[in-house]
């Protein structure tokens, strides 16, 4: 369900925007899966991070390292995802899967080359 997904997304990044790390754990899966892709150019994590605590922990840890980083809502292929702004660039964009009002699947492309389709933030949700 596209609506039910685009909630868990809209809560997912209000609670990052907000540093809620309690109401980000509350919407992970805790079989919750995060993989990221830098290609090689940009940093990313190398290794898949599972279990909602690694995720929540390791999705915080980015965003104190990085506080002028904000997540962006941001139309996909899969639905609203987040795209990851810096200064008006999009450094990232995160994708999620969801099921009954949970995260189960967070995928962060920070890859430049595969950003093309992103040329600016503020993008429409629709």
């Amino acid at each position: 369900d596209r609506a039910a997904h685009a909630r868990v997304v809209a809560s997912f990044g209000a609670a990052c925007r907000g540093g809620d790390v309690a109401e980000l754990l509350a919407l992970l899966d805790p079989a919750v899966v995060l993989r990221s892709d830098g290609g090689g150019v940009v940093r990313a994590a190398l290794r898949p991070v599972s279990g909602a605590r690694n995720v929540g922990r390791f999705l915080v840890g980015v965003l104190a390292k990085n506080p002028r980083l904000r997540p962006e809502p941001a139309a996909t292929a899969d639905g609203v995802g987040l795209l990851l702004v810096e200064d008006g660039a999009p450094l990232g964009v995160v994708t999620f899967g969801s099921r009954e009002g949970r995260v189960t699947d967070v995928w962060i492309q920070q890859n430049p080359a595969k950003l093309t389709r992103w040329p600016r933030a503020g993008l429409p949700t629709g």
